[in-house]
C-alpha cells in the first residue's frame, strides 16, 4: 500500500511539474510592413515551422500594389519556431520569377505566456528583414520602412490610459 502512494505521489510532482497546466496554444499575428520604394510590387509573405514534417503553411498573407501593411493572425504553440519566406511580382530579373526570401531572423514563440496575454505579435519590414532582397528597378536611395510599432493600451497605477510599445512580445488583455 505504501508503495502505490508513493508512486501516485511521484506522478503527482512529475505532471504538476512538467507544465501540463501551462498555456501553450496561443494566438500569433504576423505584421508585414513594406518599404516606400515597394509600392509597385505585390508581396507575399508565407508563416512556417522550419523544424516541422512535413512543412506545411501555417499562414500566408499578401500586401498589394499601392498598399503597405497587412496582418494575419494563426494559431501557434509554445517552443514552436517560425520563420518567414517572401516573394514579390511582379519579379525584378527574368528567371527569377518564383525566388523566395527567407526571413533574417527564426522566432521561437515561449513555451509558456502569461494568462491575460492575448496574441504574440510579429512586426517585420520588406524587404530589409529578409535575405538577399534585390532593389526594385529605379529605386531611390532613401527608401524608408514605415513600420509603425504596434501599441497597445494599458491602464497605469491611477487609472489612466497609457500606450506601451511591443516588439515581438505578448500583448496582454
Amino acid at each position: 500500500m505504501q508503495f502505490f502512494v508513493k508512486l501516485l505521489l511521484l506522478f503527482s510532482i512529475l505532471f504538476f511539474s512538467s507544465g501540463a497546466f501551462a498555456k501553450e496554444d496561443f494566438i500569433c499575428k504576423l505584421i508585414v510592413n513594406k518599404n516606400t520604394c515597394w509600392d509597385e510590387y505585390e508581396v507575399t509573405v508565407d508563416v512556417l515551422d522550419p523544424y516541422a514534417t512535413p512543412q506545411k503553411s501555417k499562414a500566408k498573407l499578401k500586401v498589394a500594389k499601392g498598399k503597405r501593411k497587412k496582418s494575419v493572425t494563426f494559431p501557434c504553440k509554445g517552443r514552436e519556431y517560425i520563420t518567414l519566406y517572401s516573394k514579390f511580382s511582379p519579379t525584378i530579373w527574368e528567371g527569377k520569377e518564383n525566388e523566395t526570401y527567407r526571413s533574417n531572423k527564426t522566432w521561437v514563440i515561449p513555451a509558456e505566456v502569461e494568462d491575460d496575454a492575448v496574441d504574440w505579435r510579429i512586426n517585420v519590414c520588406f524587404p530589409s528583414d529578409f535575405q538577399s532582397v534585390p532593389q526594385p528597378t529605379g529605386a531611390l536611395k532613401d527608401c524608408k520602412c514605415l513600420r509603425e510599432t504596434p501599441k497597445r493600451i494599458k491602464l497605469d497605477k491611477d487609472k489612466k490610459k497609457k500606450e506601451i510599445e511591443d516588439k515581438d512580445t505578448p500583448i496582454k488583455k
